[in-house]
């Protein structure tokens, strides 16, 4: 061949590539094809459009409720499902990838926005509860709830979740306290006021703790709360292997609630405050681009374990902590009797939970805090829902205040740094000396106490470390009557301590009726103002007894004597009763 007919055969090669030469059968079908699927999915009513990250989604007419992105494995399906169904074809992923690639087009050029929630919204002040029937919610606001069709808002749907019951009216809230394992009253308003308050989509909510030993129904109390908030295959979890796991698990939950916990370390204690507080994570789409996934919805957590795991005070600060006791052998009931009794029941529960919220939507915005805890908002429509029930709010703060208590009892218990300061307090008024100073004193304040050197609870190993460790408890200190401050004099530090002569019962947050209601309501509504709590017994009184047991000095209980030795299985002997036998030398 000669140059000539090598120039006209590469002329005739690109000319066909730039498309001026004829289209061969094939794409002619694929164009057939595409335009055919196109066609059909606009004559069935699918809908195109961006979710708030503007990421292409579509409903389908089958699940008008539910929002599927485009590009999922469900759509897929569905695509090739509709194609056999109208044309007896399969359909080759090829042709299927060029209509996804045209549907995402098309989606981003309308550009229709559209939020999407998980379970429950809240939009132009109503809450729209997904029942996961694909087709019809529970719309809830202050007039009372109602199944509805005609929903305004469209959710995600995500393998796990299961459809909730149909709720009934006519039921009683108070009920669903036989299926929760709390004895006092106090505990029990705490239950039954978080229910109605995690159902606030929008607002941050408490970390759930439910702590007891083995066999205390802990973990049955918070899958029956999951049950009736957000049913799942997957009702307790277990802790994430990651930070981006972790963000991905609870961006596909409406709640988390984490099971048979141990200790969280901080890392950990940090995620789950930024799920509380909505503030997100972000990862790539893939290793090979730089693309986010965003996770940043506010999510309902919840933790069990034998103790409170949470340490931090930063993390305890936002939890409400339950105490459940072991149950004994002759009044425990069989799984398959229990959840059969508790599903039969259900639907009325979820009417009478409904009742309630309907009610907390009512007067929520009634409730006034002239103290506000760190969550503030959650505080509010707890509250409401104790009034919705009958309650006081004398009654819920006395509650809630019982959870401060466990709240800086935790706090203490886990904290070296701040057991040593409330000894070295004990019985002064006031310390003001250098940071190295402080730091030689209380070490030996911990020594004594034989409480743990270094590590994330213990007494910090330098003194570098020691204020840092103070602010970590200093909510916690002030609380219980000892304010400290740290001053750069001359580019020394110098800690001042001193007692505080507020009552530690006052900083429970107390919530007053609004102008609007204040004497009652034309609904009968009770809005009492809370009163003075200077008979209960101040966080100072019960902590500061917890403290001084640890500093008590040890005596043996026969000889008197306060001089001991431990032997290899750890227990405490007296040296004067039962002296250490020292091996003769060279034996």
């Amino acid at each position: 061949m000669n140059d000539e007919n090598l120039i006209k055969k590469a002329e005739k090669e690109i000319e066909g590539n730039l498309g001026g030469g004829d289209k061969g059968p094939d794409e002619e079908e694929r164009k057939t094809v595409v335009e055919q699927l196109l066609e059909i999915l606009e004559t069935i009513g699918v809908q195109l459009f961006l979710d708030e990250h503007s990421e292409p989604h579509v409903t389908i007419p089958e699940k008008p409720l539910v929002a599927y992105p485009i590009d999922s494995v469900f759509f897929k399906r569905y695509l090739r499902r509709l194609y056999w169904e109208n044309c007896q074809k399969g359909l080759g992923s090829e042709i299927l990838n060029q209509v996804i690639g045209t549907l995402e087009g098309k989606a981003a050029s309308e550009d229709d926005k559209k939020t999407l929630y998980n379970r429950i919204a809240r939009v132009g002040g109503k809450i729209f509860y997904d029942l996961g029937d694909d087709r019809q919610t529970v719309e809830i606001d202050n007039e009372g709830w109602r199944l509805s069709a005609n929903c305004p808002v469209r959710f995600h749907r995500f393998k796990h979740q299961l459809p909730q019951a149909v709720p009934v009216s006519g039921g009683n809230w108070r009920e669903i306290l036989k299926y929760v394992n709390l004895r006092d009253s106090q505990s029990q308003l705490l239950f039954l006021t978080y229910i109605p308050a995690a159902l606030i989509p929008d607002i941050p909510r408490v970390i759930l703790v439910c702590a007891g030993l083995q066999g205390s129904a802990k973990s049955t109390a918070m899958r029956v709360a999951r049950s009736l908030i957000d049913p799942s295959s997957a009702e307790l979890a277990s802790p994430a292997r990651d930070l981006i796991e972790l963000g991905q698990t609870a961006n596909h939950n409406f709640c988390l609630y984490l099971d048979n916990m141990s200790p969280l370390n901080d890392e950990l204690s940090d995620a789950l405050c930024r799920l509380v507080t909505g503030i997100g994570f972000a990862k790539r789409k893939l290793y090979t681009d730089d693309e986010d996934i965003l996770f940043n919805q506010k999510v309902a957590i919840g933790l069990t374990g034998i103790n409170v795991v949470a340490q931090k005070p930063d993390v305890l600060d936002r939890c409400l902590i339950l105490n459940f006791e072991r149950i004994n052998d002759d009044e425990r009931l069989e799984e398959e009797q229990f959840w059969k009794q508790f599903n039969e029941e259900k639907p009325l529960l979820l009417g009478a939970l409904f009742d309630v919220l309907s009610g907390v939507l009512k007067h929520a915005s009634e409730i006034a805090l002239t103290r506000k805890p760190r969550m503030a908002d959650y505080a509010r429509y707890a509250a409401a829902a104790a009034i919705v029930l009958g309650e006081t709010t004398e009654s819920f703060l006395a509650a809630f205040g019982e959870n401060t208590k466990r709240q800086n009892s935790a706090s203490i218990e886990s904290s070296s740094t701040a057991q040593v300061v409330l000894e070295f307090m004990s019985d002064r008024d006031e310390w003001e000396g250098a940071s190295s100073e402080l730091y030689g004193i209380l070490k030996q304040v911990a020594e004594k106490g034989n409480l743990q050197i270094g590590g994330a609870g213990g007494f910090p190993k330098a003194a570098n470390w020691l204020w840092r460790k103070i602010k970590e408890v200093k909510p916690n200190l002030q609380s219980l009557g000892v304010e400290v401050v740290c001053e750069e004099i001359s580019a020394n530090s110098v800690i001042r301590l001193w007692r505080s002569s507020q009552d530690a019962a006052n900083t429970a947050t107390n919530a007053t009726e609004s102008s609007e209601v204040r004497g009652g309501n034309k609904d009968g509504v009770a809005m009492d103002t809370a009163t003075d709590e200077t008979d209960n017994p101040s966080h100072e009184q019960i902590d500061m007894a917890t403290v001084a047991a640890i500093f008590e000095e040890e005596k043996c209980s026969f000889c008197g004597g306060n001089e001991f030795w431990t032997r290899q299985d750890g227990e405490r002997i007296c040296s004067v009763c039962h002296p250490p036998i020292v091996p003769l030398p060279g034996k």
